[in-house]
Protein backbone atom coordinates (compact mmCIF):
# COMPACT_ATOMS: atom_id res chain seq x y z
CA UNK A 1 0.00 0.00 0.00
CA UNK A 2 1.41 3.37 -1.05
CA UNK A 3 0.87 6.06 1.61
CA UNK A 4 2.73 8.85 -0.18
CA UNK A 5 0.92 11.98 -1.30
CA UNK A 6 1.32 13.59 -4.67
CA UNK A 7 2.22 17.19 -3.85
CA UNK A 8 3.09 18.28 -7.37
CA UNK A 9 0.24 19.83 -9.34
CA UNK A 10 -2.69 18.01 -7.73
CA UNK A 11 -1.31 17.77 -4.18
CA UNK A 12 -4.22 19.76 -2.83
CA UNK A 13 -6.54 16.95 -3.96
CA UNK A 14 -5.33 14.86 -1.02
CA UNK A 15 -6.81 17.41 1.38
CA UNK A 16 -10.51 17.57 2.24
CA UNK A 17 -12.47 20.16 0.26
CA UNK A 18 -11.99 23.66 1.65
CA UNK A 19 -9.02 22.75 3.85
CA UNK A 20 -6.55 24.40 1.48
CA UNK A 21 -7.97 27.78 2.42
CA UNK A 22 -7.54 27.12 6.14
CA UNK A 23 -3.89 26.26 5.51
CA UNK A 24 -3.41 29.49 3.60
CA UNK A 25 -5.12 31.47 6.34
CA UNK A 26 -2.99 29.87 9.05
CA UNK A 27 0.22 30.89 7.30
CA UNK A 28 -0.97 34.37 6.37
CA UNK A 29 0.34 37.18 8.55
CA UNK A 30 -2.02 39.83 7.22
CA UNK A 31 -4.78 39.08 9.75
CA UNK A 32 -4.81 41.17 12.92
CA UNK A 33 -3.76 39.56 16.19
CA UNK A 34 -6.39 39.52 18.94
CA UNK A 35 -5.59 41.66 21.96
CA UNK A 36 -7.98 41.69 24.92
CA UNK A 37 -9.57 45.04 25.70
CA UNK A 38 -7.94 47.07 28.45
CA UNK A 39 -10.82 46.26 30.81
CA UNK A 40 -10.14 42.51 30.48
CA UNK A 41 -6.47 42.73 31.42
CA UNK A 42 -5.37 41.93 34.94
CA UNK A 43 -4.38 44.84 37.09
CA UNK A 44 -1.89 44.66 39.92
CA UNK A 45 -1.53 47.47 42.42
CA UNK A 46 0.08 46.25 45.65
CA UNK A 47 2.64 49.05 45.82
CA UNK A 48 0.00 51.76 45.40
CA UNK A 49 -2.18 50.21 48.09
CA UNK A 50 0.82 49.93 50.41
CA UNK A 51 1.36 53.65 50.03
CA UNK A 52 -1.71 53.99 52.25
CA UNK A 53 -0.43 53.92 55.85
CA UNK A 54 -3.76 52.45 57.02
CA UNK A 55 -3.16 49.33 54.91
CA UNK A 56 0.40 48.82 56.15
CA UNK A 57 -0.64 49.40 59.74
CA UNK A 58 -3.53 46.96 59.41
CA UNK A 59 -1.40 44.22 57.85
CA UNK A 60 1.33 44.62 60.46
CA UNK A 61 -1.11 44.77 63.37
CA UNK A 62 -3.25 41.79 62.36
CA UNK A 63 -0.66 39.56 60.66
CA UNK A 64 2.67 40.77 62.09
CA UNK A 65 3.10 37.82 64.45
CA UNK A 66 1.65 35.40 61.87
CA UNK A 67 3.62 36.34 58.75
CA UNK A 68 4.61 32.75 58.03
CA UNK A 69 1.05 31.47 58.48
CA UNK A 70 -0.17 34.17 56.10
CA UNK A 71 2.47 33.32 53.50
CA UNK A 72 1.57 29.64 53.73
CA UNK A 73 -2.16 30.36 53.38
CA UNK A 74 -1.54 32.57 50.33
CA UNK A 75 0.66 29.93 48.67
CA UNK A 76 -1.93 27.22 49.27
CA UNK A 77 -4.54 29.24 47.40
CA UNK A 78 -2.20 29.99 44.49
CA UNK A 79 -3.29 27.02 42.37
CA UNK A 80 -1.49 28.34 39.28
CA UNK A 81 1.75 28.83 41.28
CA UNK A 82 2.39 32.17 39.60
CA UNK A 83 2.48 34.41 42.67
CA UNK A 84 -0.84 36.07 41.89
CA UNK A 85 -4.22 35.81 43.55
CA UNK A 86 -7.67 37.11 42.76
CA UNK A 87 -9.78 38.82 45.40
CA UNK A 88 -11.70 35.74 46.56
CA UNK A 89 -8.53 33.68 46.97
CA UNK A 90 -6.68 36.48 48.74
CA UNK A 91 -9.49 37.29 51.17
CA UNK A 92 -10.05 33.59 51.90
CA UNK A 93 -6.37 33.27 52.85
CA UNK A 94 -6.51 36.34 55.10
CA UNK A 95 -9.62 35.14 56.90
CA UNK A 96 -8.18 31.65 57.37
CA UNK A 97 -5.30 33.18 59.35
CA UNK A 98 -7.25 35.98 61.05
CA UNK A 99 -10.95 35.06 61.26
CA UNK A 100 -11.43 37.99 63.65
CA UNK A 101 -10.69 40.46 60.82
CA UNK A 102 -13.53 42.98 60.93
CA UNK A 103 -15.79 43.72 58.00
CA UNK A 104 -14.38 47.27 57.84
CA UNK A 105 -10.79 45.99 57.73
CA UNK A 106 -11.70 43.39 55.10
CA UNK A 107 -13.36 46.07 53.01
CA UNK A 108 -10.36 48.40 53.29
CA UNK A 109 -8.00 45.69 52.03
CA UNK A 110 -10.33 44.54 49.24
CA UNK A 111 -10.96 48.12 48.14
CA UNK A 112 -7.26 49.02 48.03
CA UNK A 113 -5.90 45.83 46.44
CA UNK A 114 -8.80 45.00 44.11
CA UNK A 115 -10.23 48.19 42.60
CA UNK A 116 -11.80 46.26 39.69
CA UNK A 117 -13.33 42.80 39.41
CA UNK A 118 -10.47 41.51 37.27
CA UNK A 119 -7.66 42.73 39.52
CA UNK A 120 -5.06 40.39 40.95
CA UNK A 121 -2.31 40.86 43.49
CA UNK A 122 1.33 39.83 43.48
CA UNK A 123 1.34 38.46 47.01
CA UNK A 124 5.13 37.83 47.35
CA UNK A 125 5.67 41.53 46.60
CA UNK A 126 2.95 42.44 49.08
CA UNK A 127 4.54 40.33 51.82
CA UNK A 128 7.99 41.78 51.14
CA UNK A 129 6.67 45.33 51.15
CA UNK A 130 4.36 45.07 54.15
CA UNK A 131 6.70 43.12 56.42
CA UNK A 132 10.04 44.55 55.35
CA UNK A 133 12.41 44.47 58.29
Amino acid sequence: IDFSLDVSNEGGAALPPGSGRSTERATSSSEPVYAPPQSARKIEQPSQALADPRVVSLLQRVFGTRKYQLRKALRERDVEKNGRLREDEFMDALLSVAPQLSDNDSYLLADKFFPTTNSSIDYPLLLDSAFRT
